[in-house]
């Protein structure tokens, strides 16, 4: 082979390298996630008595309908070490990680939604909400796991997402997951969260 084409070829390949990992994309990691197992019930879950805990997944006891609701806290820390070097991150993806066996119909849901609680007033915002009934999620079908809000990579189109500037000193944050089913013949469950940071 030529010296010239090597470089063409050598050039081709730099190229086809930078585009695939442009700025865009290449800071772009997970930095957190938790197994839905990990989450506290709320006290009115507790009551309802229709929580199943078993194998990694949160689901509905056999027979029972209603709502779950599962609340975890973004625990700070891995990240302290890094920050503590002036490293900034900025929260950019939730990912829900669920099973509902109706798809987008409305016998149940599994949703995640990231809130986060400003320290000096109290107030609670709503950062970012997946939902297994939202257009375009994945259907996971009555017997498989899905992933929905994952960062789409290398794909040239604009990065979706939440792009918050993770601030302790100002919030505290947490992650609040919801499952509803109204049909007792329905899977629905959760297997935990994802957050990509960049």
């Amino acid at each position: 082979m030529s010296t010239r084409k090597s470089f063409v070829i050598a050039n081709i390949a730099l190229i086809v390298i930078a585009l695939c990992y442009s700025p865009l994309y290449s800071g772009i990691r997970v930095a957190w996630s938790m197994n839905a197992m990990a989450f506290v019930p709320t006290q009115k879950t507790l009551q309802s008595n229709i929580a199943f805990q078993v194998a990694g997944k949160v689901t509905f006891q056999e027979g029972k309908i209603g709502t779950i609701t599962l609340i975890c806290p973004l625990s700070s820390g891995p990240l302290i070490p890094e920050t503590q070097t002036g490293t900034e991150f900025v929260i950019k993806q939730l990912s829900l990680t669920y099973r509902d066996g109706d798809a987008e119909g409305s016998s149940g849901v599994v949703s995640a939604t990231l809130r986060i609680v400003n320290k000096e007033t109290g107030h609670v915002s709503n950062l970012e909400n997946v939902s297994s009934n939202a257009p375009g999620a994945p259907n996971s079908g009555p017997k498989t796991y899905v992933t929905h809000g994952e960062p789409k990579l290398n794909t040239g189109a604009p990065m979706p997402g939440i792009n918050h500037k993770l601030n302790l000193n100002k919030y505290f944050y947490y992650i609040q997951i919801t499952l509803k089913r109204t049909n007792p013949n329905i899977p629905v469950a959760v297997m935990g969260v994802t957050l990509s940071f960049g």
